[in-house]
């Protein structure tokens, strides 16, 4: 069973990326989706915890993130309650290929490894190679570290650190074959909206590049 946790800061604009994982799911059913968002909660129903999308014909979780424009804090408050097997941290501008679900849990089960484990999928468009900006993980490695990102990150630096101290750690599965779609501005050509535009501002930027080297110096 896979649980994606998708930290949203634009109401209109999740429901595309949610529906592509359900619809090229192997097993939809088998999915658990978490949303974890700003306290403008989507248009749609809320009943105790669950929303229902017209587009999307399964249950999905609403929780309401409690630090505003953190990706991270989102990314983390939703995966505290997760329960499937393979954890995925999801974003708006995130699309998965067909049979996602089934190829992740097939390289899982292939792979002679501890069960801690963290997944490096592939992209259709990248700039730094080797940077998981799609962060994949096994709940077991999420429960190994108490979290899904390292808390002290707000939104940059923050899949550098996690790919550094996955690396670190030995713990990288390579599925480069697993391609996802990063429909991220710098591929599209679409200006920045007020949400990449907060998540990147020069203050944020400065203080995750620091705590980013500092963990490294340390060796995490």
């Amino acid at each position: 069973r896979s649980s994606i946790i998708h930290a949203s800061a634009r109401p209109e604009e999740w429901e595309r990326s949610a529906l592509a994982y359900f619809n090229n799911a192997s097993l939809k059913h088998e999915i658990e989706y978490i949303l974890v968002t700003e306290p403008t909660i989507p248009s749609c129903r809320i009943d105790a915890n669950y929303i229902q999308v017209s587009t999307i014909h399964e249950p999905i979780k609403i929780f309401i993130g409690i630090t505003p424009k953190s990706s991270v804090s989102h990314w983390n408050l939703g995966a505290s309650k997760a329960t499937g097997d393979i954890i995925i941290l999801n974003s708006d501008d995130m699309f998965p290929p067909k049979d996602w679900d089934e190829l992740l849990a097939r390289k899982v089960r292939h792979t002679n490894v501890p069960r801690e484990n963290v997944i490096r999928v592939g992209y259709a468009q990248e700039s730094q190679p080797g940077l998981m900006t799609l962060q994949v993980m096994t709940k077991a490695y999420h429960d190994m570290l108490g979290y899904a990102m390292y808390p002290g990150f707000q939104s940059v630096y923050a899949d550098n650190d996690f790919t550094t101290c996955a690396e670190e750690l030995g713990v990288v599965i390579e599925a480069p074959e697993i391609v996802w779609e990063h429909r991220h501005p710098s591929y599209t050509g679409k200006n920045l909206d007020e949400v990449y535009k907060a998540e990147n501002e020069d203050l944020r930027y400065r203080y995750g590049k620091a705590l980013y080297e500092f963990r490294k110096s340390i060796g995490y």
